[in-house]
């Protein structure tokens, strides 16, 4: 209780200590914060709880379907471990309304946010399995050597489907001879 005392304190001083403004996105409470609802970092973490997008499933078309009752239930959840009623600016309501605001369904399409493969055995073979997605962050290109991409029109070339060129013997006996990876 004494950092919630700290934290009304603050409150009383600066109403954007909580983040109550408009224009600040959040939970509406800076001290629920076992969830995150800004996507920080590179994307590369391992446990399917830190985002908020991480609460969800896969539909038959690879789609990210969120639970947005699964992830309002983990944020009342630590609301109430935390003793979050007890404090006057605290608004269920505006938790609610935050995850209302949320996307409903998340494609990953390896620009915004990419599938999370886990690796399990199967009839004695390592096979990749979709268990979740990730955010994709220009962070996260950088630093695992990936270069991000920018559109640029003027550098366009129509190459005519008799202006194809054979690649060269070496290249396809390399992209022959790679491992195959099983999805």
């Amino acid at each position: 209780m004494h950092f919630l005392r700290q934290c009304l304190i603050k409150s009383r001083k600066d109403k954007k200590n909580c983040w109550l403004s408009e224009q600040c996105q959040g939970w509406g409470c800076k001290e629920i914060s076992n969830i995150y609802y800004r996507e920080l970092g590179n994307g590369y973490y391992k446990a399917n709880n830190k985002y908020w997008y991480n609460y969800g499933n896969f539909n038959n078309d690879l789609e990210w379907i969120i639970d947005k009752e699964k992830l309002l239930e983990k944020l009342i959840s630590c609301a109430e471990k935390r003793g979050l009623y007890v404090c006057p600016y605290f608004r269920q309501s505006k938790v609610k309304s935050a995850i209302e605001d949320l996307p409903s369904m998340i494609i990953p399409d390896n620009i915004n946010y990419r599938i999370h493969y886990a690796e399990v055995y199967s009839g004695g073979e390592k096979v990749k399995v979709s268990e979740n997605i990730r955010h994709i962050s220009k962070i996260g290109h950088v630093s695992h050597g990936q270069r991000s991409f920018t559109y640029d029109s003027s550098k366009i070339e129509i190459i005519k489907h008799h202006q194809l060129k054979k690649p060269p013997s070496d290249a396809i006996t390399e992209l022959l001879n790679r491992p195959i990876e099983k999805n």
